[in-house]
């Protein structure tokens, strides 16, 4: 047997399966050490959340419901922004591809159900501070991302990662039926028979923690079901890396018996390698391990110093409510009315009543002070989940001016930014997952039904195939709110438009600034080709296109048109032939710019400044001053640097 450093330097084909589960169980018993304390305190969050929590004063028992106000008033904040996704090419030539990649992100997100994984992903983001989504699953057949939310009850990470990025190994719970199992073409279906035959009992972590947190949810209804043809059997799936290469192996719940492994091929890092497919979302992270803190972590102790104080409070209103009073027991009738209390309630006694009832001396039941320290761990809560009191009309009784109101305001608009930086992190890291997954498992022949929508809402559906919507360099992705977005586009496209009339004066490319302005305000390439149809020399650069893309030397036009060649020859992917294309028309370009240049000195110098000498033979400093650069030069350094024939060239 291998020890364990030169194992880390073989692929887990060439391991033994003993040596495979002894390090699956040692990893895991690792990352589970710390995580059991942690989730013992998730379970006590959500007795407070469901006001379950109580301490009892005497005979009161009243809760206070703090924590689920104010999670649900971050929670509706966070899910009410509606985020927009874009993707931004980094080059020319992918500037039209990205309008299709956001097309296809926008029919995707539908497709992947997006909208209800999103709102079960951000209430564990915003309770646990850590929202785990699964991107390991890819559909071939209807070609999209299958995402989930993984419970972080059943998840276990690296104890020394800080991000999903540099763990180890990571792993969780999965729950499947024999049918599912027995099928799944990366088990073997003998051994799916051997741990399925048995008892099959849930693991530790499933049915103390998870089951326990279920449970107090529910409200006691979630049981563990028993063991029958439908039912869900728990398994163990691990990624883990070996000789630098990610791999995923399956196991029963008890670490004993390997179902199956295989080596991820996902190449969706930055050198080709495979990441652990999980993409992980933060409420609030720090530097010092992977989970984040939640709200509960913040307002746990303001959440149970309140429920302390309102029972103290309550009793108090109690003794004002049913006052006490000194009574001669000689005088009374009936010493069981003394037990009940009742508001205004009259004692039957021997004698007239004067100076047998009296009432008994007491203090203020709540003090100033209790009400002002009360008020204290309110504002503390609040500030701490990032809520102004102003904005909630709690604070009525004051007159506030708008600009009071409006600092606070942007007060809570700066929290929330801060918070929603975390979550775009994740979403940026998501949306860049989903594109590496296209990439890898759609055919070159594969075409995806989208719904292109245009301006003022023209749509309609077009096939897009795998070339037209996968860029060539990987795109900026952008994960903005829509209420930041749009003031954006609009200056953006102020500023575009005001640049447009200096374009022209300067000779720029005035059509290419507007046709960036036309794809700003989201116009299809369709509706851009109506509104500005392609030129002559446009259409003549598309179809030398088609050559210069296979290697095949197209010669240029000194009458072409450049800028407009150049716009499309930035379009197709780069080879020698394509290079030396554009170098040739930037030459060219650059001779015209040049003419035109001197004829314009010609044009606008007076003859009667110039000296006798420079004007004893005018016809042959004209004729060398507007001299053209000889076209051989330019022909025999292309012949220098290309083949001459096509197939050379390919």
């Amino acid at each position: 047997m291998l020890n364990k450093f030169e194992l880390s330097l073989k692929d887990l084909t060439d391991w033994t399966e003993q040596e495979i589960l002894e390090t699956v169980r040692e990893q895991f018993n690792d990352s589970q050490q710390e995580l059991r304390v942690k989730k013992r305190y998730w379970i006590e969050y959500i007795k407070l959340y469901l006001n379950q929590e109580r301490k009892k004063v005497g005979d009161l028992l009243i809760g206070s419901n703090l924590l689920y106000t104010q999670f649900h008033e971050v929670y509706s904040s966070i899910d009410n922004d509606n985020m927009r996704v874009e993707f931004r090419a980094r080059t020319p030539k992918d500037e039209e591809k990205v309008i299709y990649t956001n097309a296809v992100a926008k029919f995707d997100f539908e497709e992947m159900n997006m909208p209800m994984v999103q709102r079960e992903l951000y209430w564990n983001t915003i309770f646990f501070g850590t929202g785990i989504l699964d991107v390991s699953q890819y559909d071939t057949k209807r070609k999209i991302v299958l995402p989930s939310v993984q419970s972080p009850f059943t998840f276990f990470v690296d104890k020394y990662a800080n991000t999903i990025e540099d763990a180890r190994y990571a792993g969780r719970y999965i729950y499947k039926t024999y049918y599912e199992l027995i099928n799944d073409s990366r088990l073997d279906p003998e051994r799916v028979k051997k741990i399925a035959g048995s008892s099959y009992p849930a693991s530790i972590e499933k049915t103390v923690l998870e089951r326990t947190a279920k449970n107090i949810l529910l409200e006691g209804l979630y049981v563990q079901e028993p063991l029958h043809p439908q039912a869900y059997l728990e398994l163990l799936e691990w990624y883990m890396y070996a000789n630098n290469k990610l791999w995923v192996i399956w196991t029963d719940n008890k670490i004993s018996t390997i179902l199956g492994f295989q080596k991820v091929d996902y190449r969706d890092k930055g050198n080709g390698e495979s990441k652990i497919p999980f993409v992980v979302y933060y409420y609030q992270k720090t530097p010092f391990g992977f989970w984040g803190i939640g709200l509960p972590d913040v307002l746990e102790n303001s959440h149970r110093i309140l429920v302390y104080l309102s029972n103290l409070m309550l009793q108090g209103i109690r003794l004002d409510a049913t006052p006490q009073f000194l009574v001669n027991f000689q005088a009374v009738l009936n010493p069981k009315d003394l037990i009940t209390r009742e508001i205004n309630k009259i004692v039957f006694t021997k004698v007239p009543p004067a100076g047998q009832i009296v009432p008994f001396p007491k203090t203020q039941a709540v003090s100033n002070d209790v009400l002002a320290y009360y008020q204290m761990i309110v504002n503390e809560a609040l500030g701490a989940a990032g809520s102004q009191r102003i904005l909630r009309g709690s604070l009525t009784a004051v007159k506030k001016t708008a600009t009071e109101v409006a600092m606070a305001k942007a007060k809570q608009d700066m929290l929330m930014s801060s918070i929603m930086r975390n979550i775009i992190a994740g979403e940026k890291d998501f949306w860049y997952r989903w594109l590496k997954r296209h990439q890898r498992f759609m055919k070159e022949g594969d075409f995806k039904l989208v719904e292109m929508i245009g301006s003022y809402g023209a749509s309609k559906f077009v096939e897009v195939s795998k070339r037209q919507f996968i860029p060539e360099v990987d795109p900026s992705i952008e994960v903005v709110s829509s209420l930041v977005a749009e003031p954006q586009k609009i200056v953006r496209r102020r500023d575009l438009a005001e640049i447009i009339p200096l374009l022209e004066q300067i000779g720029g490319n005035v059509r290419y600034a507007v046709k960036s302005l036309l794809r700003d305000m989201d116009f299809t390439p369709e509706q851009i080709d109506l509104l500005l149809p392609p030129s002559p020399h446009q259409l003549k650069a598309r179809q030398e296109n088609e050559f210069l893309k296979e290697g095949i030397w197209i010669d240029i036009d000194e009458n072409d048109n450049d800028i407009e060649h150049l716009e499309e020859h930035y379009k197709i992917p780069e080879n020698d032939v394509v290079k030396l294309h554009i170098e040739a028309h930037l030459m060219n370009y650059m001779r015209k710019q040049g003419l035109q240049g001197k004829s314009k000195i010609l044009e606008e110098q007076p003859e009667e400044e110039l000296e006798a000498p420079e004007l004893e033979q005018p016809e042959e400093v004209e004729k060398e001053l507007t001299q053209e650069i000889p076209t051989e030069a330019i022909q025999s350094m292309v012949a220098q640097l290309m083949p001459q024939t096509p197939e050379e060239v390919k």
